[in-house]
């Protein structure tokens, strides 16, 4: 069923109809109509469905983002602590916590990219 349908049945009738057959016509576009109705009704709880469900899953991604942005700041103290601690060592041991600050300044760029994905969700609803 479809709006097109439904003009095209509540149109396709002959201009030189009988009584009996306008009554049938009015039938028809009665029942098209509840149908209408009833689809309509069906989408919008579907839309609301779909809200609740939005909205109950937006404070997790919240939190998620509230434990994302802690750890990233760990991260950025670590990295900190790294690089003031590479000033006292050894080229060896330097090359080593150059190669962990490098491996955490990555795992700091990734999850900025998740922070960011997990704030868009988590405001996305304000767009609804």
């Amino acid at each position: 069923f479809s709006v097109a349908a439904y003009l095209d049945l509540a149109l396709d009738s002959d201009t030189t109809a009988s009584p009996a057959e306008d009554e049938e016509l009015q039938r028809r576009m009665a029942e098209l109509a509840l149908q209408l109705q009833l689809q309509t009704q069906a989408c919008h709880e579907d839309i609301g469905r779909i809200g609740a469900e939005l909205q109950a899953i937006l404070p997790r991604c919240a939190a998620d983002v509230g434990r994302v942005g802690v750890g990233l700041e760990g991260m950025r103290i670590d990295a900190q602590q790294l690089l003031e601690e590479s000033a006292l060592l050894s080229n060896d041991e330097v090359s080593s916590s150059l190669e962990t600050l490098s491996t955490l300044h990555a795992l700091r760029s990734n999850l900025g990219h998740t922070k960011d994905i997990l704030k868009a969700a988590a405001t996305w609803d304000t767009t609804l």
